[in-house]
This record gives structure tokens, C-alpha cells and sequence, in this order.
């Protein structure tokens, strides 16, 4: 992208938070049922937020993160 004659690159932005959410993630596997709803339920509070804030790229991430919380919820019920 071109702007007042200077190239300038796009590199979407993604929260620092992320990579603790996905730290926070590991030590899941071996949460019971109610935990991990837990987890998802604080994580869909944050990623609504995200968006509300226009902060897409984060709250693709924290849906994704749900994603995989939801199929580890599945797999320990």
C-alpha cells in the first residue's frame, strides 16, 4: 500500500493476549466438562468485546480458540 509516496506494508495486528489464551488452552486437557464451559463462556465474553472494539483479528482468534475448547469439551463429556 501507497501512502503520501511511501510504501508501507499491512500486517494485520493480532493482541499479544492470544498467545496466553493459547497457553491458558494446554492446561485444559485435562480440565473436567464444566471448566472448559467455563473457559469458553469467559472467552466468548472477550470475543464479542473484541469485536465490538472493531478488533477483528482478535476475535477471529479468541473463535477459533472456542472452536477447539468446544471439540475438547466434546472428546472429555
Amino acid at each position: 500500500m501507497e501512502i503520501g509516496g511511501k510504501r508501507k506494508s499491512h500486517k494485520p495486528k493480532v493482541a499479544p493476549s492470544l498467545k496466553a489464551v493459547a497457553e491458558e488452552d494446554a492446561a485444559y486437557v485435562a480440565k473436567s466438562p464444566q471448566q472448559i464451559e467455563a473457559r469458553i463462556q469467559k472467552l466468548e465474553a472477550q470475543m464479542y468485546e473484541a469485536a465490538q472494539n472493531l478488533e477483528f483479528e482478535t476475535a477471529a482468534g479468541l473463535r477459533d480458540e472456542i472452536a477447539s475448547l468446544r471439540a475438547l469439551f466434546i472428546q472429555n463429556s
